[in-house]
């Protein structure tokens, strides 16, 4: 029978084949490779991983059942969505399918980069940590939405640019990557409609947006798609606030601007600007079954934190003089006891995985990456909640040996992944915000030269650039140990030290401007505007200074 194994009387047998569960629901693009296919949906790992169109995502879209609608439902029948499950169990969206007008065959030019797109940028995009369905999200939107494929083959072109910069010039001749952004604009605008379906589809778009001018260094388009987006978000989240604890598409794509607004910090002082709350949930579980339901939950939590930092008060910050606000204080408190949950369930989960017999070595080294990725995030946080209302920069001193276990496990974190070389763009959970933590709050000159190191490794994290905030590290490193006598400070005195840190860089001259205050010991403020120049890809350099002002306030 055609498709079926023949057995045969044949005395001898060439070669045998190790018994595997057989099974023939394998997509056809692996079958015609021959080989093993995981039949993971909407998309196996095989084609994902080798840039290879999955006839899963066709699949998916052609055979899913929509109930049929009442007719309350048919009148928005248009925006129907059907859902299926992932991966991790949650709901992922599954998008109507599109008429043959709009699914028009891609051109063979659009076809290579949309290729780059599905191998290599989704992979890239989400960090160190792969969280949520991003990837299947936005590879799915972008098999059956025009203006997603659009914004995909955009921002395929741009970061092929950064990545390869000998490619820059055939890029921009052949495939212009502009004309195909500002069609993905005009596509989606056309989308839009006010259901849900389409709000999902503008928050998909809005990501890959702000991605893209990221890649060209337009900071200010970058956070109007950003705002954007978190203007969705908080619409949709008032209007159904349960989603928030319901795992599927809107869940991961709130994890993903979680993260982005974290960026908005570094692009020209914003979150002095962007007074609007973040949704989270803000709840630990009481176990953990994976590491990237711990990543989902610090993620949580730390929103939390962010939130309380954008709209903190410093007069507030009165410790040890006196006592906080209680309203600050029970705020503080809270997320506190969320952070030290989360670090006791975690261990638990340390000590279930450390436990298990027969690893083989690969795992082993997998979860110690992931493990050192999530912990020195928590320890950057906890550091960070721990000093926020005492009033000097002082209180940081009790942290040293946090701010060298950071260090460390991004030692571990660099030997144990395979290596990129710098100038990656990264998205999702990276390291250069904790590296750069450690190399302005710890005054200890020599842990905080190593933290500019290893800045100079991480490469390009979305707004965070490993060389341009080595060299911000470098000119505040400069101002608070230099002494007026020429020696160098060994103990940097609190009069001496930098607060309110804004920077501000043009990527494509390698110029950062860095403005900070100090408190003087007359209890004046002087305010320091600092220039600095860095070598596009470090070559072990902090950078250079090329001025700095001081300005009694």
């Amino acid at each position: 029978m055609e498709g079926q194994l023949e057995t045969t009387n044949q005395p001898t047998v060439k070669r045998t084949r190790k018994a595997v569960p057989k099974s023939r629901n394998g997509c056809s693009t692996c079958k015609t490779r021959h080989v093993k296919c995981d039949e993971e949906k909407p998309a196996c790992h095989q084609c994902v991983r080798t840039g290879r169109k999955c006839d899963f995502l066709n699949q998916t879209l052609q055979s899913s059942v929509v109930p049929k609608p009442s007719k309350i439902q048919q009148s928005s029948r248009k925006s129907a969505i059907a859902t299926t499950r992932g991966k991790i169990g949650g709901p992922i969206i599954i998008l109507p399918k599109l008429s043959d007008s709009l699914r028009a065959p891609i051109p063979e030019r659009d076809a290579i980069y949309m290729n780059y797109f599905r191998g290599l940028c989704t992979e890239m995009f989400s960090g160190y940590l792969v969280v949520g369905d991003w990837r299947q999200i936005v590879i799915q939107a972008a098999e059956a939405e025009p203006a997603i494929q659009q914004a995909a083959v955009a921002l395929a072109c741009a970061h092929r640019v950064i990545n390869y910069p000998n490619a820059a010039k055939h890029v921009e001749q052949d495939h212009k990557p502009a004309l195909y952004y500002h069609s993905a604009l005009k596509l989606l605008n056309k989308r839009l409609d006010g259901t849900f379906y389409s709000q999902k589809l503008a928050m998909i778009g809005s990501i890959l947006f702000m991605i893209f001018e990221m890649c060209r260094g337009q900071e200010e388009y970058a956070l109007r798609h950003l705002h954007g987006g978190l203007g969705i978000a908080r619409d949709v989240v008032s209007k159904t606030p349960h989603i928030l604890s319901s795992p599927g598409i809107f869940r991961d794509l709130l994890l993903a601007f979680s993260h982005l607004d974290s960026h908005a910090c570094v692009l020209k002082g914003e979150h002095t600007r962007c007074k609007a709350e973040f949704p989270s949930l803000q709840v630990v579980p009481d176990t953990f079954d994976k590491v990237s339901a711990a990543c989902v939950n610090l993620y949580d939590i730390s929103a939390g934190l962010h939130q309380l930092i954008r709209f903190h008060n410093e007069e507030d910050s009165t410790l040890p003089y006196s006592p906080v606000p209680a309203a600050l204080d029970a705020r503080v408190k809270l997320i506190q006891g969320n952070y030290q949950k989360w670090r006791r369930v975690f261990q638990d989960y340390q000590d279930r995985v450390a436990n298990i017999t027969n690893r083989d070595e690969k795992e082993i080294k997998s979860d110690e990456y992931e493990i050192n990725i999530l912990l020195l995030h928590w320890e950057s946080v906890w550091v960070h909640i721990s000093t926020l209302c005492y009033r000097d920069e002082l209180s940081y001193d009790a942290f040293s040996r946090e701010f060298t276990s950071i260090l460390d496990r991004a030692d571990k974190v660099f030997v144990s992944r395979c290596f990129q070389s710098p100038g990656q763009l990264w998205l999702g959970l990276g390291i250069t915000q904790p590296l750069h933590f450690v190399a302005t709050k710890c005054r200890s000159r020599a842990i905080r030269l190593r933290a500019m190191k290893l800045l100079n490794l991480t490469g390009k994290e979305g707004a965070w650039n490993g060389f341009a905030m080595s060299a911000a590290s470098w000119w505040i490193s400069e101002r608070e140990h230099s002494n007026p006598g020429g020696k160098r400070l060994s103990f940097v005195p609190e009069h001496r030290r930098l607060r309110d840190n804004y920077l501000e860089f043009d990527r494509e001259e390698s110029i950062g401007t860095i403005r900070s205050t100090r408190r003087d010991l007359d209890g004046s403020v002087t305010i320091l505007l600092g220039t600095v120049k860095w070598l596009p890809y470090g070559d072990g350099d902090f950078g250079t200074i090329l001025e700095t002002k001081e300005i009694r306030a």
